[in-house]
Order: C-alpha cells, then structure tokens, then sequence
C-alpha cells in the first residue's frame, strides 16, 4: 500500500496459501477510547465460522493439532519517480 500524499508505504508479507483473506477492523474510538485499523490474514471468510465451513473457506485444526505461520509488516518511504 503506497500513500502517495506522503510518500507512506506499508508492506505484509504472509502465506496466502494458508490465509487467502485478510479482515479489516476498525475501532472508532470504542476501545479505550483509540481510533484503530487492524488488517489481519486469515483463514476464514466470512466471519461467521458455520457459514464459512458450508462454504469451504475454513481452515481446520484437529485436536491437538499444531498451526504455525510467519507474517512481517514493513513500514517505510515510496520511491519518488523521476
């Protein structure tokens, strides 16, 4: 994501075979009173779990099963164009 305005961009880097989704939460102030975006992967759309099972969008974890993954976010400058 680039903010060209700025000159902002943000970066995430993560398995999207094993978290084809991402959420977007926002908090307008709700939550200790902070305004707050959150983007996060995931395995599941929609939210609602029944549906995304019925659907097919649901990664299963058995009993005693063990889900391990990396993400990284980077933050830092556009390159300007010349």
């Amino acid at each position: 994501m680039h903010d060209l305005t700025t000159g902002a961009t943000l970066r995430m880097d993560y398995d999207r075979q094993r978290m084809p989704f991402v959420w977007l939460f926002l908090a307008y102030g709700g939550w200790r009173g902070l305004y707050t975006a959150v983007l996060e992967p995931c395995a599941n759309l929609p939210e609602d779990l029944r549906e995304a099972v019925h659907r097919g969008q649901s990664a299963r974890l058995d009993p005693g099963g063990e889900y391990t993954t990396e993400v990284s976010v980077t933050l830092g400058e556009a390159e300007t164009q010349r």
